[in-house]
């Protein structure tokens, strides 16, 4: 219980194991319910079997006009003080997509992260002009 993991294309945490079905919560909030015979015999993806650590991660779009550098540099700037932290260009098309990139200890501490760094992210770019 509480584990990350991945099962038949589905992300999610496993909230119950019970006699015949078990729990999995998905990222977007549903709710799968998987019998336990079929678990025994798919291949289940299990991301906190050593560590509950994870990563925040938030991708933010913008103009191609944007000067990428800048934005990066001091997006970088921000999150230098987070564990494990990157920023990079991770897409050109119709729009440059900047993802910010951070360890967090768990998946609460991560949601927590990345609300943060919307935030940190949102006031950085309406500094630099990119968003007026």
């Amino acid at each position: 219980i509480g584990d990350r993991v991945s099962y038949d294309g589905e992300r999610g945490v496993v909230e119950e194991i019970g006699l015949t079905y078990t729990f999995i919560r998905t990222v977007d909030q549903r709710r799968l319910v998987v019998p336990n015979n079929k678990l025994a015999s798919d291949t289940i993806v299990n991301a906190s079997i050593r560590s509950r650590e994870t990563f925040a991660e938030v991708s933010v779009p913008l103009p191609l006009s944007t000067d990428l550098d800048s934005a990066v540099d001091a997006l970088r700037d921000d999150v230098a003080d987070e564990r494990h932290a990157d920023v990079y260009v991770s897409s050109l098309d119709g729009t440059a997509t900047v993802t910010l990139r951070a360890a967090a200890s768990d998946e609460l501490a991560a949601e927590r992260l990345e609300h943060e760094l919307r935030l940190r992210a949102h006031r950085r770019l309406r500094a630099l002009g990119v968003w007026t």
